[in-house]
């Protein structure tokens, strides 16, 4: 009896399987868009890596070849990090490419993580 009908607002079994099925429906065919997605975008990328370095080896300014390496050099892998670090300016108008490189080490947030040993060699220990 409860299979079709709701009982104190809980959805019925039927509801419940049919919900189920939309959902796993779904996933399978957002998989199968994204396999298919994968496999143009590896017979297209060839040609668009050529016309890239076409546009590049074209640039007349330094700003031009800045904005075109960023597509060839994997900006779609963006990471972003958070610096505790005074800036040498406060102004908007400035850019990156004003300010002096700064080097930070990064450590993996994971339980196991050990930080490599500092190896030495030995000491001579000989009786003079």
């Amino acid at each position: 009896m409860d299979w079709f009908i709701p009982i104190d607002k809980h959805s019925s079994e039927s509801q419940k399987v049919l919900e189920i099925t939309d959902e796993v429906i779904r996933k399978r065919i957002q998989n199968g868009v994204l396999i298919v997605q994968m496999q143009n975008w590896g017979v297209s990328g060839k040609d668009d890596y050529k016309q890239f370095i076409q546009k590049f080896a074209q640039c007349e300014h330094l700003e031009e070849a800045h904005k075109i390496s960023v597509h060839l050099s994997g900006m779609q892998h963006v990471r972003n990090f958070k610096v505790k670090e005074e800036r040498s300016t406060d102004s908007v108008n400035s850019s990156v490419f004003d300010e002096k490189p700064s080097e930070y080490e990064q450590k993996p947030y994971t339980r196991t993580y050990r930080s490599r040993i500092q190896k030495s060699g030995f000491e001579r220990k000989r009786r003079s």
